[in-house]
């Protein structure tokens, strides 16, 4: 890692990382603490290299999303854990064994990381960790939205909820409550960490019209403060963290752009989607992309009988 200020460059990443974020499970780093500080040393140390290029704010807000990513990732891990145990505890899922030529037998798969494998289930509970919950995390350290949303927490929802179907389809009572409910609440089975607007920039009141836990769940934002206010007591966020959630949440109306009325292009793209999307109209732009009609017909239909 290149030098920067007073810090010599270094091979040593361990010197700039506060969180071991590719584990199974999340937590705050004292790899070398002798050496090379507590985690809050290694955190500063970051930052101040992200100050060559980039405005305090920015950096608050990058480096607390990426402490609440993954402390939300341990939340999710936490609700797979359940899930393959409860599946193991009835007989569900049997991790692997085997008699080695010693004559002693040993496990040959671990419960907290696949469970056995060779079940739906024990594959979801490896790639929430592995794939899905990495790509989630790494993304957050790097502002890669799109690997923290699509390529991340969404297919870890999406894991989750194909362990929790599995278990549905296997008869057990406790899955096929969430899995039969008609709430969107049946994809939140963990407890939530989050903050008021976006990382990047002040939100706009069309922002909040999309469909969110925000909407149906009573008192969120209290809920959610208390959940960052344990975090931050159990010691993994540190005051300057803590001092910011709490800036954005007494400012909530200004970061999610409520306080600010709609976008004054808001109207024109109303208007402009109406014209695009129009189904009705054979000359709109979506109309005319779905009703080409090739006339050739395709492999599978020429060569298939």
């Amino acid at each position: 890692m290149d030098a920067a200020g007073d810090l010599k460059s270094t091979h040593n990443v361990s010197e700039r990382l506060g969180w071991e974020s590719q584990a199974p499970w999340s937590y705050r780093t004292i790899w070398f603490e002798e050496e090379l500080g507590s985690w809050q040393d290694k955190t500063q140390r970051m930052q101040q290299v992200c100050a060559n290029c980039h405005a305090p704010t920015f950096i608050k807000d990058h480096f607390l999303a990426y402490d609440l990513v993954n402390l939300q990732y341990n939340e999710i891990r936490r609700q797979f854990l359940y899930w393959v145990k409860l599946y193991v505890k009835k007989g569900l899922i049997k991790p692997l064994k085997e008699t080695f030529n010693d004559g002693k037998e040993r496990p040959q798969s671990q419960l907290v990381i696949n469970a056995g494998w060779y079940t739906t289930a024990s594959e979801m509970m490896y790639n929430g960790w592995h794939h899905e919950g990495r790509r989630f995390r790494h993304g957050a350290a790097m502002g890669g939205a799109d690997y923290v949303q699509w390529h991340g927490v969404w297919e870890l929802q999406h894991d989750m909820q194909e362990m929790i179907n599995w278990g549905a389809e296997h008869g057990v009572e406790e899955a096929k409550r969430l899995a039969e409910s008609d709430s969107p609440a049946k994809f939140f089975p963990y407890k939530l960490y989050d903050f008021p607007g976006g990382v990047y920039s002040i939100s706009t009141k069309e922002n909040q019209a999309v469909t969110t836990t925000q909407q149906y769940i009573p008192d969120y934002w209290e809920k959610v403060k208390a959940n960052v206010e344990q975090a931050y007591k159990k010691g993994f966020l540190t005051k300057v963290a803590w001092d910011r959630w709490m800036e954005r949440y007494n400012n909530k109306d200004h970061y999610d752009g409520t306080k600010y009325g709609s976008h004054p292009l808001y109207g024109p793209y109303e208007e402009r989607k109406k014209l695009e999307l129009n189904l009705k109209d054979p000359n709109s732009p979506l109309s005319k992309a779905i009703k080409i009609g090739l006339p050739s017909p395709t492999p599978a239909e020429e060569k298939i009988k």
